[in-house]
């Protein structure tokens, strides 16, 4: 293999589907054929905690250079892997604001990741969720004000390192106050250098403080910093000011290079190119990673990408790798166990999961006036088949009456709803989902909402808080998490009134 092909093949983290690894022999043999390219390692996605176990496990078993292994664990494992625990979302932490509780959690994600092999959380999220339409960002964000997230950030970065995994802070420089899903198109954030500094910068400013090992670059315009309005992960100039000017010398790694702002707006290998000469060390999911890496190569020949570029950030992503290796061995697989509970106690972990998600909670009204019965339920969601089922047998389970479920499509309940009863238990479970572009209710729950009386009825609102502000209900819990726990939690909330 070419010397200038393998280095720059390092700097390439594909997507990595663990079920599609472990069952499809094709998806397999061309995965260890990147290993074999020098690929420096994956984000992980699917499956179970087991399955991404068994994944890293094999691949460490069969490259020749040490890889690291990613994932978005923002709130735990559970946000990419089944059997994980849930934690409350970083907008749940900031509304307990409590952060040593925040540290604690972050220890907590930490020690499970490291359990099945992850070396690397795309995690915390810095952005200020300035902007209540924000159809990406909303629950994922420690709140509205600077100061909590830039406190609860650097919370969150020293339980994380503490813990042996690398952590970053995303989206640089900022993507809070955006109405357009990076997934889809390219933002643009109008806010002058000043006002950057009072608001977007302020997080990120505390992050390196605190010695954050990586930031992610964001695929938003900011004509402030950059007058041709690159997205900031192809922008030497945000980059350069990322180094300069906040004084970060660690790895920058770029969200998804598949997504459209990139993709739509500069080309899936052009982007991949421009996003290494702008400064970044780390190209995240290219769309097509062999056609990636015969990009680089080309660039690397014709000279685009000089041999310094490559030897300094090398350096720098060498260094990462070292700090890996120097926190120990990763993926302890035992015999007739889940990896999960071999590097840790779990019963103290759902413990802590429960406290943090009592203390999410946020709670407003009287429900004196209502029935002290269970009320019968109408759910709201977004959420797939799966997640709907999961939120209905746990209301069956605790013998709620169900009237049925209504989706932006769908209206499960007899009669489309007709006739709804006088007091009512609504649950909306709505949080941001990549590339849905927006986070709120969508026809068929519009149309039902028009007949709900809110005096009479008990709101318990799982996602998205900014859901439903404009109307008063006789009871509201908001959770700020559509997890199981979540659910659970917020409904022992409304039958201790």
């Amino acid at each position: 293999m070419n010397n200038g092909h393998s280095s720059i093949s390092r700097h390439l983290f594909p997507r990595l589907n663990t079920p599609a690894f472990l069952l499809n022999e094709a998806y397999r043999d061309d995965t260890l054929g990147l290993v074999e390219q020098g690929v420096g390692g994956f984000v992980l996605f699917e499956g179970s905690v087991d399955d991404c176990a068994e994944t890293i496990s094999l691949l460490r078993g069969e490259a020749s250079h040490q890889l690291l292994f990613a994932a978005d664990c923002e709130f735990g494992l559970t946000m990419r892997f089944r059997g994980g625990i849930a934690y409350p979302s970083m907008m749940g932490l900031g509304e307990g604001n409590d952060l040593s509780l925040t540290e604690e959690v972050a220890r907590a994600i930490a020690m499970e990741m490291a359990a099945i092999g992850l070396d690397w959380n795309f995690a915390p999220v810095l952005d200020v969720n300035s902007n209540p339409a924000n159809p990406i960002i909303n629950i994922r964000s420690f709140g509205e004000s600077p100061h909590i997230v830039a406190e609860h950030g650097a919370a969150y970065i020293r339980g994380m390192q503490s813990g042996g995994i690398i952590a970053c802070g995303k989206h640089f420089p900022g993507h809070g106050d955006t109405t357009v899903d990076s997934h889809i198109d390219l933002p643009s954030l109008e806010r002058s250098r000043e006002g950057l500094e009072r608001l977007e910068l302020l997080p990120f400013r505390r992050a390196v403080d605190e010695g954050v090992l990586s930031i992610m670059s964001g695929h938003i315009a900011l004509p402030s910093l950059d007058s041709g309005r690159l997205p900031a992960s192809l922008s030497p100039s945000i980059l350069k000011f990322l180094r300069e000017h906040l004084h970060f010398d660690g790895v920058i790694v770029t969200d998804a290079l598949d997504m459209g702002a990139i993709v739509r707006t500069h080309g899936a290998e052009e982007g991949v190119v421009q996003a290494f000469i702008a400064g970044n060390d780390v190209l995240e999911i290219p769309r097509d990673p062999w056609e990636a890496i015969r990009a680089l190569s080309a660039a690397v020949e014709d000279g685009r990408i000089t041999v310094e570029l490559l030897e300094e950030s090398g350096r720098r992503l060498e260094k990462l790798v070292q700090w890996s290796e120097a926190k120990g061995s990763k993926s302890l697989r035992v015999e007739g166990e889940s990896a999960i509970s071999v590097r840790f106690d779990p019963i103290h972990h759902v413990e802590l999961a429960v406290q943090a998600t009592r203390q999410a909670l946020r709670v407003s009204g009287e429900r004196a006036a209502l029935p002290k019965e269970k009320l019968p339920v109408l759910l709201l969601s977004d959420g797939s088949e799966e997640e709907i089922n999961s939120i209905e047998d746990i209301l069956l389970r605790l013998d709620y009456p169900l009237l049925g479920h209504v989706t932006g499509e769908r209206n499960s309940m007899a009669n489309n709803g007709v006739g709804l009863p006088e007091y009512l238990l609504l649950v909306a479970s709505i949080r941001p989902r990549g590339g849905a572009g927006s986070v709120g209710f969508e026809g068929e729950q519009k149309q039902i909402l028009s007949q709900i009386k809110s005096g009479n009825t008990i709101l318990l609102n799982l996602g998205n808080p900014y859901l439903l502000t404009d109307r008063t209900f006789a009871f509201r819990v908001d959770t700020f998490s559509t997890s199981e726990l979540s659910l659970m939690e917020g409904l022992l909330r409304i039958d201790q009134v």
